[in-house]
């Protein structure tokens, strides 16, 4: 073996060392933390903003007094219920702490929109329908679910100026929005005319665009949106 092979054999296993210290001095490590419960034992956490405020639900078990909560400055909040329930779950939080989800009351299941001043709110269904769920909430309290009753479900966007408004479907009878993000685009799916369905992207300006499904298939659907400023803000 040369001096020149030998050389550049310990220039590249330097290299290789140094690369393997910094991956390793980069990597995070993690504490499972225990929340806790409201009364009862079992806590589901669905969502966490970028605070560390968590929310979701917590109750005995089989879902016996089951209720929303939200987790901020290290304690569980109960959220309660709407008038007339004794159940409620919470999806999502946003980063002021304002938290949607879903509630019994006497007559049926409805979203609803809690925060520290204005307590839980009733965001009530579309016009003729008896029920709704909320799955999501941006930073500006605009809140996106499905409302549903005789005629089917229908997916929606709530906000304090405008109530809940619905969006609307890809052609067919159904749709369900679960995602929405700062500056208002909403994703969902929705059945279209021949009764497949299809994940959709909507937006105030476009309305609702049809996001096709992948080669070979027939059902999609969207969950998730965020834009880059909140990659970037975390």
């Amino acid at each position: 073996m040369n001096r020149k092979f030998l050389a550049r054999f310990s220039a590249w296993s330097s290299a290789i060392a140094f690369a393997a210290a910094c991956s390793l001095s980069a990597q995070t490590s993690y504490t499972l933390i225990d929340i806790g419960a409201l009364t009862g034992g079992n806590t589901v956490v669905k969502k966490i903003n970028l605070s560390d405020d968590a929310a979701g639900q917590s109750g005995k078990r089989y879902g016996v007094h089951t209720r929303a909560f939200v987790r901020t400055g290290g304690k569980l909040v109960d959220l309660g219920t709407l008038s007339g329930g004794d159940y409620s779950s919470a999806s999502d939080v946003n980063h002021r702490t304002a938290v949607v989800g879903e509630s019994n009351t006497s007559t049926g299941i409805h979203a609803f929109l809690w925060d520290k001043a204005g307590g839980l709110q009733d965001l009530g269904t579309l016009p003729g329908d008896t029920g709704s769920r909320a799955f999501a909430i941006s930073d500006s309290d605009s809140v996106v679910g499905y409302s549903s009753g005789a005629k089917g479900v229908t997916a929606f966007l709530w906000s304090k100026s405008a109530g809940m408004t619905s969006l609307g479907t890809l052609g067919g009878n159904e749709s369900e929005a679960f995602g929405i993000n700062n500056p208002g685009a909403v994703v969902g799916v929705s059945s279209t005319s021949s009764g497949d369905k299809h994940a959709f992207l909507w937006t105030s300006s476009g309305s609702m665009q049809d996001l096709g499904v992948l080669p070979g298939d027939m059902v999609s659907e969207g969950f998730e949106l965020v834009t880059f400023r909140e990659f970037a803000s975390a």
